[in-house]
C-alpha cells in the first residue's frame, strides 16, 4: 500500500524540482557565454594587453566574470542537494510509518514479516529515488539539447540552390560578373559592378582598406547575397547551385590561415586524394618541404608553432594546389 502513496509524492517532488531545475541550468549556461566570449577576445588580443599593460585590469574582469558564471551553478547545487534531503526525509518518513503501525499491531504481525516490510520499503524506496534523481539530470541536461535547436532553428541560413555544376566544372574559370551590388545595412560596398575573367588570366582587384575587395570574394563563393546582379562561372549563374558544389568547384585561400588538428598529411589533404609524390611536390614549391621532413614527414603532428606566419599562408597555398580547379581566389595574398 505504501508503494502507489510513495510513486506519488516522489511524482509530486521533482515536479516542483524540476520547475526551479530548468530555468537554473538554463541561467548556467547563458552565464558562461561572456565568459568564453572574453576570454577568447583576451586570448586574441593578448599581446595588444601586454602592450598597454592592461594585464591587471584584464585579469579583474576575468574574475569577477567568472563569480558571475558561478552563481547560478551553485544555487543548481544547492537544490539539488535539496531534492536528495528531500528523498531522504521522505523514505525515512515512510519507514518511521511502517514501524509505528507494526508496533501498533505488534500482537498481529510477525517479526519476520516486519523485517522483510522494511529491507524491502529501504531498497525499493533507494531504487526510486536513484530513478528520480537520474531523471531530473536528464531533465535538467536536455536544457542544452534545446539551446541547440533553438539555434539552429532561430539561425539565419544561407540560401541554398537547387542545381548540380556539370561534371567536370569548372572546367575552363571563366567568370563574368555584370551589374553587381552588395550593401551593407544602409551601407553601399560595392555598386553596379561588371567584370569578365577570361580562361587562364590573372587578375589583381586593388583598392584601400574597406573598399570591397573581400567583399568581392565573398559573392563569389556566396558567403553574402548581392543585392543585384549575377555572377556565371563557365556560364553557370552561381545563384542557382548548390552552396557546396559552388565552394568545392573554387579554391580560395582566405587572409588568416586556417590550421587543422592532426598529421602534416591530414591539413594538406584533408579527403585523402592525393599521393605522397604530389603532396611533396607541392611543398617542395612553396619551399616548405625541408621544413616538414625535418619535424618527422607527413605522418608527424601538425603544429602550427613550426612556422613563421607567412609560411603558413604558404603552407595553405600548398594545400590549395593540391585541389584541382581551374579558379583560385586569394585573399590579400601577399599581406605576410
Amino acid at each position: 500500500a505504501s508503494i502507489p502513496i510513495l510513486s506519488v509524492i516522489l511524482f509530486y517532488v521533482q515536479r516542483f524540482y524540476l520547475r526551479t531545475s530548468r530555468q537554473l541550468r538554463l541561467l548556467d549556461l547563458e552565464s558562461k557565454s561572456p565568459l568564453y566570449s572574453f576570454f577568447i577576445s583576451s586570448f586574441t588580443g593578448l599581446t595588444t594587453l601586454r602592450a598597454f599593460s592592461w594585464t591587471s585590469q584584464s585579469q579583474t574582469e576575468h574574475l569577477r566574470r567568472l563569480d558571475t558564471s558561478q552563481r547560478p551553478a551553485y544555487l543548481l547545487l544547492s537544490v539539488q542537494r535539496w531534492l536528495s534531503l528531500v528523498l531522504e526525509l521522505i523514505l525515512a518518513g515512510l519507514c518511521v510509518l511502517l514501524v509505528g503501525i507494526s508496533v501498533a499491531t505488534r500482537y498481529h504481525v510477525r517479526p519476520s514479516l516486519l523485517g522483510a516490510s522494511l529491507t524491502s520499503m529501504t531498497g525499493f524506496g533507494n531504487t526510486l529515488m536513484a530513478l528520480i534523481q537520474t531523471w531530473t539530470e536528464l531533465d535538467t541536461s536536455i536544457g542544452a539539447v534545446t539551446r541547440i535547436r533553438e539555434f539552429e532553428t532561430n539561425t539565419p541560413q544561407e540560401k541554398e540552390g537547387a542545381d548540380r555544376p556539370p561534371a567536370g566544372w569548372p572546367s575552363r574559370g571563366e567568370i563574368k560578373i555584370s551589374g553587381l551590388s552588395a550593401v551593407y545595412g544602409m551601407r553601399t560596398v560595392l555598386h553596379d559592378i561588371n567584370i569578365e575573367v577570361k580562361p587562364g588570366e590573372k587578375v589583381a582587384v586593388c583598392g584601400r582598406s574597406g573598399s570591397g575587395k573581400s567583399t568581392l570574394l565573398a559573392l563569389l563563393l556566396r558567403l553574402y547575397e548581392p543585392a543585384s546582379g549575377t555572377i556565371r562561372i563557365d556560364g553557370v549563374d552561381t545563384s542557382t547551385l548548390q552552396l557546396n558544389a559552388l565552394r568545392v568547384g573554387v579554391v580560395t585561400l582566405p587572409q588568416d590561415p586556417l590550421l587543422l588538428a592532426g598529421t602534416v598529411r591530414y591539413n594538406l589533404d584533408p579527403m585523402c586524394n592525393s599521393t605522397d609524390e604530389i603532396i611533396l611536390t607541392a611543398l617542395e614549391k612553396t619551399g616548405l618541404r625541408g621544413v616538414v621532413e625535418d619535424k618527422g614527414g607527413l605522418d608527424a603532428d601538425f603544429s602550427a608553432d613550426w612556422l613563421s606566419a607567412g609560411q603558413r599562408q604558404l603552407f595553405c597555398l600548398a594545400r590549395a594546389m593540391l585541389r584541382s580547379s581551374s579558379i583560385l581566389l586569394l585573399d590579400e595574398a601577399t599581406s605576410r
